[in-house]
């Protein structure tokens, strides 16, 4: 072991260390951050929850922060993004569950309990859309073309009517069936997860919650909206305040 410890300590200058041996020593020690940084990067982000890899956090360590939900839902005469607040978790993360994980909540029983254009915002979240436009088509006996109309080219979509089946239709029947196709106005309705955070409203003074993309302690402003949706648009929030 005596041997391998006087090679492994040899150095160029005889009793102290040369500038050779400065440069080796340098070189070695860059070497092994170059490697070693990485890992411990790759580490840290295993232990972080999906809700900070997602928000792109460069924080080292796991944090908690919690959760709102940006809604966009698209309706006949206009587009409306609002803030949605209280969510369960498994709503927020529905697109990173399971199969096993999804059958354990009662979907329709959740939908149920919420009302207005956050209906609309979570249902097209847990993937309802599709599952209950499959549905209304085969209850209603309306044409096969239209379960597979999505995946149609544009120009084989082209071939088919689709105003004379909506028409005839209840107007929430016509709604879900719109958002399916992806027939105009209805789009479909977007909700994302989105940091809450506690600022002072820069019109007001006041201090309240606001949602933003994500909490960014580098930045000197951040881009963000009324919790309580009370004012509708995106406010420059100044980051020294939260």
């Amino acid at each position: 072991m005596s041997s391998v410890g006087a090679f492994l300590t040899r150095t160029q200058g005889r009793g102290r260390l040369s500038w050779v041996d400065w440069l080796t020593y340098a070189y070695l020690a860059f070497g092994f951050l170059l490697i070693f940084i990485p890992v411990c990067w790759l580490l840290l982000n295993s232990i972080k929850t999906q809700f900070q890899l997602e928000k792109q956090d460069l924080s080292l360590l796991p944090s908690e922060f919690k959760q709102v939900a940006r809604a966009t839902v698209y309706a006949e005469d206009a587009r409306s993004t609002f803030i949605i607040d209280g969510l369960p978790a498994w709503v927020m993360g529905w697109k990173s569950l399971s199969a096993d994980e999804r059958a354990t909540h009662d979907v329709e029983g959740f939908l149920a309990t919420v009302d207005g254009d956050a209906f609309y915002a979570v249902r097209s979240m847990l993937g309802q859309v599709p599952i209950q436009s499959r549905a209304l088509i085969q209850s209603l006996g309306l044409p096969d073309w239209l379960a597979r109309y999505p995946a149609l080219s544009s120009s084989a979509k082209a071939s088919y009517d689709i105003e004379s089946v909506l028409a005839p239709l209840e107007p929430e029947q016509r709604r879900l069936l719109s958002e399916f196709l992806g027939h105009k106005p209805f789009q479909a309705n977007k909700l994302v997860s989105q940091v809450s955070v506690s600022a002072i409203d820069p019109n007001t003074g006041e201090r309240v919650d606001f949602a933003v993309p994500r909490y960014d302690a580098s930045k000197q402003t951040l881009p963000g909206r009324r919790v309580d949706n009370s004012v509708p648009g995106v406010m420059k929030l100044d980051v020294a305040t939260m």
